[in-house]
């Protein structure tokens, strides 16, 4: 995005008042995030900003140096910030994983593919793909024979089953190696929530 004159200047200056807010305070932790995100987004806007951004160039240089010694002060509120996130988000996944199969073993029960809640919507999307025998076994590698014999190392993209699975509905192998993949590699049903939040959830997008 093209930045005019002021938006510049107010991203420095947000910058300005974030980093002060760190340095009275190490533990302000996302205040020194929300300024190292800042002005991580405006190096990445450098090549469409190029001549705005060189008239501030010194400030933002010495913005980087601050942020460097923000960071080595706030090392321990950072650990325990980060600590603290991630134990949030291994639940998360835990609540995510339980509710995720107990709306598949619903949907197979009441035959549905989608449920509604006032947060939004979860759509089941399913699709075919095969099972790849573990790497490193015989299976694999008879499975590697194969493909090499036809010729269709290329097709199947390094052993992608979605590729090898449309080379088989191609009909690129013979019936013969087609019959020893599908035996090697049997086809599964693998299932995708789609979710579709409310524009109050999603923020608006």
């Amino acid at each position: 995005m093209v930045l005019t004159e002021q938006q510049m200047a107010d991203a420095c200056a947000t910058i300005e008042r974030q980093l002060e807010a760190v340095e009275a305070d190490p533990t302000a932790v996302s205040s020194l995030l929300e300024a190292r995100a800042l002005l991580q987004s405006l190096r990445d806007g450098y090549r469409e900003n190029r001549q705005t951004m060189d008239r501030h160039m010194e400030r933002l240089q010495g913005y980087s140096r601050r942020i460097g010694r923000c960071m080595s002060a706030c090392r321990e509120a950072l650990t325990a910030e980060f600590l603290s996130a991630d134990r949030a988000a291994r639940k998360a996944q835990e609540t995510r994983d339980v509710c995720r199969e107990a709306l598949l073993e619903l949907a197979r029960t009441e035959r549905t593919d989608h449920f509604e809640s006032p947060a939004g919507r979860v759509i089941i999307k399913q699709s075919k793909t095969l099972s790849l025998p573990p790497a490193q076994s015989p299976e694999r590698e008879r499975l590697v024979s194969i493909i090499e014999q036809a010729g269709r190392w290329a097709e199947v993209g390094q052993l992608n089953p979605a590729r090898l699975r449309a080379a088989l509905n191609q009909s690129l192998f013979s019936p013969d190696q087609a019959a020893q993949i599908a035996e090697l590699c049997p086809e599964k049903t693998v299932f995708r929530l789609a979710t579709r939040p409310t524009l109050t959830e999603s923020g608006g997008g």
